[in-house]
């Protein structure tokens, strides 16, 4: 088993070699047991010295041109690797393991196309079956199958980072015919719009009804001013939605850099309980507006409680990297995920300011404040949004959300806004 691979980084649409990267331990042991040594590649290193932005491999470590020798894997490869129900499929196609064994084979095998601008160089160019692509209404009426169908195929399917999880879902890019494609299958020219696609987590009418208010509930969050994207589309048990890391420009794909909180902060493993005050200090740390995203964690949070997104974990959650910039990511996998079968906990909690899963948001605005100014800040967007909320259940039950999510939500709100309240 090979135990290097390079690591490559687009910018301005061009894919370049920008690190090396070695196992100095047994692969097999894992990405939390094998220690490895990685390094910015001379020439990129000179070019690009001191840059955190797109150009980095992390917000971790900015380009520089020394040695990297750490106990376990960098945690930016971890945004790169295949978790969940993705990880499984791969493992079966492959023939690979599902335990820990597999992380190195899955990461240069299936680290691509990605999330971002981030990927393993393949050790030599993929022979990718030539197709027409599928019509929307193939990938809609295949649901769930349509990944399993790409696979069989030899279709690469990406996996990572922001489509990390347990939801069947995969990255496509829709040609100027509009036929579909697995990302990564034809050429950059060709590409007109890339997708994320997305099929109900299990087989249940809760399930289906999770992922078609995840639609519902990215328009109220624009309404409510939050950071997002182009809207999202329901169609069949099918949930399309339009990537923000990459976007075509004149025959090329540019790719924004795309990195998770966890990888900002290092975390190296998976289900690790991280903190929001670790998110608050990642932002303030890294972001280049840092009360602005301050405000976007605070409105995200308040609405995460209210509607009932349990799952707001540190890989829900990612910075968007361009040149000079670094912002919290527009807002992704936002859903009434208090609802699931499964029952997901509130992932991430506020450390201290925090009881059974409501913040005291007045506490929690002084603790990320850096000064009397921003905590005002703050306070102003706590008192915009105590005045939004009574309106949220009305919006919802207009939209055409299920009645099980609205009841919970109704419930939700009230409490919220009790926490809220200055009185």
């Amino acid at each position: 088993m090979k135990n290097n691979c390079s690591i490559e980084i687009c910018l301005s649409g061009k894919w370049q070699v920008a690190a090396e990267l070695s196992l100095t331990g047994d692969p097999l042991h894992g990405h939390e047991r094998t220690p490895v040594h990685f390094s910015y590649e001379l020439d990129y290193g000179l070019a690009h010295l001191g840059r955190r932005d797109i150009a980095a491999l992390s917000l971790r470590y900015p380009v520089d041109i020394a040695d990297h020798n750490l106990s376990s894997w960098p945690a930016f490869l971890l945004d790169l690797l295949p978790t969940g129900a993705g990880r499984r499929r791969l493992c079966m196609t492959l023939g690979l393991p599902e335990g820990a064994s597999a992380d190195w084979d899955l990461l240069r095998r299936a680290g691509g196309p990605p999330p971002g601008n981030l990927r393993i160089a393949s050790e030599q160019p993929e022979s990718i079956p030539k197709h027409p692509g599928f019509a929307r209404r193939e990938v809609v009426e295949r649901a769930e199958n349509f990944i399993e169908h790409c696979l069989r195929k030899g279709y690469p399917v990406g996996g990572s980072s922001a489509v990390q999880g347990e939801s069947p879902k995969a990255l496509l890019s829709e040609d100027g015919s509009g036929r579909f494609h697995p990302s990564g299958t034809v050429p950059d020219k060709e590409v007109a719009r890339e997708w994320l696609v997305k099929f109900p987590r299990g087989h249940t009418e809760i399930d289906r009804q999770i992922l078609k208010a995840e639609a519902i509930y990215y328009e109220l969050a624009r309404k409510i001013g939050c950071n997002t994207a182009a809207p999202l589309c329901w169609d069949c048990d099918c949930l399309f939605v339009p990537r923000f890391d990459v976007f075509p420009v004149k025959g090329k794909l540019h790719r924004f850099g795309m990195e998770t909180i966890a990888s900002a902060i290092g975390n190296t493993g998976f289900g690790e309980t991280v903190t929001l005050d670790e998110f608050a200090a990642a932002i303030r740390q890294f972001s280049t507006s840092p009360l602005t995203d301050l405000t976007e964690l605070l409105r995200r949070d308040v609405l995460n409680v209210a509607l009932g997104n349990t799952d707001n974990h540190s890989r829900n959650t990612c910075f968007l990297k361009d040149t000079g910039s670094v912002r919290l990511a527009p807002l992704f996998d936002f859903a009434p995920m208090m609802v699931d079968p499964e029952w997901i906990a509130r992932a991430c909690r506020w450390r201290k300011h925090e009881s059974a899963g409501y913040p005291r948001w007045r506490d929690v605005a002084h603790s990320i404040a850096a000064n009397n100014e921003e905590e005002k800040a703050l306070r102003r967007e706590m008192k915009r949004l105590l005045l939004l909320l009574p309106k949220l259940p009305k919006w919802l039950q207009a939209a055409g959300i299920g009645t099980p999510i609205l009841e919970r939500c109704e419930e939700r709100c009230r409490r919220v806004m009790e926490d809220l309240s200055e009185k």
